[in-house]
């Protein structure tokens, strides 16, 4: 009865007022309810494909954002687990020669095989280095096994050949290596130069080349002052006679040398003059 009579004895623009009060607060509660429903879903969906693992890692890299994250995920009584992938598995590679010493200039048989936990590793590239330098890149077949055919033009005393297994960014496996050493047979080269210790500017440079043992091959002659040079190509087998022109050369002190690649079972060799 209060109720009533108050809203009797209160003047027309007073209780327009209250009228519009009480349609506030109730869109105010509705408002609120509905953000209650969407704070706590009934089971989170996404509408697009998330990279889990990369929002984790992004994660962990800032300190207020995972922070941030923890307090959100215990409010909300969220829980997400993400799997950690496995660890990569260590791998071994056994690697054969067909000899154990070849002529320079000549080829050799490499076999091997690529295991992981005593299983063959299939459709695995490995590759072949010779001192260093690549010299095949093999395939293993359906048994882990690779083989491959490499030409030794190397002229040193002892070689040696590895096998490198580094597997693709991802794999489930880590890399390995294996080495085998192999001696070299080659024959010693000599090369012998003489030059005057001066010459008049225009006139040619005189060399005289000779070549223990003597085999043709081809030579590069060069001359230089330290900040410019030239060379030239000689056919060479046991002696050569060259001329050098001056008259594009500056005044001053040059050297002379002579390189002859190896050819076969012959080594390389370079002799410098004056």
């Amino acid at each position: 009865v209060a109720f009533n009579v108050f809203f009797a004895t209160t003047p027309p623009t007073r209780w327009l007022h209250l009228v519009f009060m009480s349609t506030s607060i109730l869109a105010l509660v509705a408002f609120v309810l509905l953000i209650i429903a969407v704070y706590k879903p009934s089971e989170p969906k996404l509408t697009s494909p998330v990279d889990l693992s990369s929002l984790v890692e992004m994660v962990r890299a800032d300190p207020q954002l995972s922070a941030e994250l923890s307090r959100f995920l215990s409010e909300s009584g969220l829980n997400i687990t993400i799997n950690t992938p496995p660890k990569p598995k260590p791998t071994a590679l056994a690697l054969l020669v067909n000899s154990s010493e070849v002529v320079a200039g000549g080829f050799l048989e490499v076999r091997g095989a690529l295991i992981s936990n005593n299983r063959p590793l299939v459709n695995e590239i490995v590759a072949i280095f010779i001192e260093g330098r690549a010299a095949a890149v093999v395939s293993t077949d359906g048994k882990g096994v690779f083989k491959a055919v490499v030409r030794i033009s190397v002229y040193k005393p002892l070689v040696n050949i590895t096998a490198v297994y580094i597997p693709l960014p991802g794999s489930a496996y880590l890399p390995s290596k294996a080495s085998a050493a192999v001696r070299v047979l080659f024959n010693k080269t000599e090369l012998q130069i003489s030059a005057p210790e001066a010459v008049l500017w225009g006139s040619p440079i005189v060399l005289n080349i000779s070549q223990r043992p003597p085999i043709v091959r081809t030579a590069i002659v060069r001359i230089s002052n330290g900040t410019w040079s030239y060379g030239v190509n000689i056919e060479l087998y046991s002696r050569a006679v060259v001329n050098l022109p001056t008259w594009n050369l500056d005044p001053g002190i040059y050297n002379i040398s002579v390189y002859a690649p190896g050819v076969g079972v012959f080594a390389l060799h370079m002799q410098l003059g004056g």
